[in-house]
């Protein structure tokens, strides 16, 4: 296994635990509870492209190294859903989350499948 797979793989089962462990822990939560529920649907919807797309291996290297740059932003933004809850931070998220996908529109082969 060539190294980018080797760190894009570790990466990516990191984002999931991430996710899932945002999942079990923001259950209680209520205030904003829409609004974050939205947002991990969204990362949760993402992650499976990625992922389905990821698995073909017919990626090319700058589409390998713009999945693994997303990956790694949306590590970060899990983390940032994790630790804060207020509007403006749910906000941030779902504009990071929409540019996120238009960051990855170029090399989205989800529908060709």
């Amino acid at each position: 296994m060539n190294r980018i797979s080797a760190n894009c793989l570790k990466v990516s089962v990191f984002v999931i635990f991430a996710f899932f462990t945002v999942i079990i822990f923001s259950r209680p939560l209520h205030a904003g509870d829409y609004t974050m529920q939205t947002n991990l649907n969204e990362v949760a919807d993402q992650m499976a492209r990625w992922s389905k797309q990821y698995g073909t291996e017919k990626l090319t290297p700058e589409a390998r190294a713009e999945l693994s740059k997303l990956l790694l932003e949306t590590s970060q933004m899990l983390k940032e859903m994790a630790g804060k809850i207020d509007s403006k931070m749910h906000m941030e998220h779902y504009n990071k989350l929409q540019m996120m996908k238009k960051a990855w529109d170029p090399f989205d082969t989800a529908d060709r499948m």
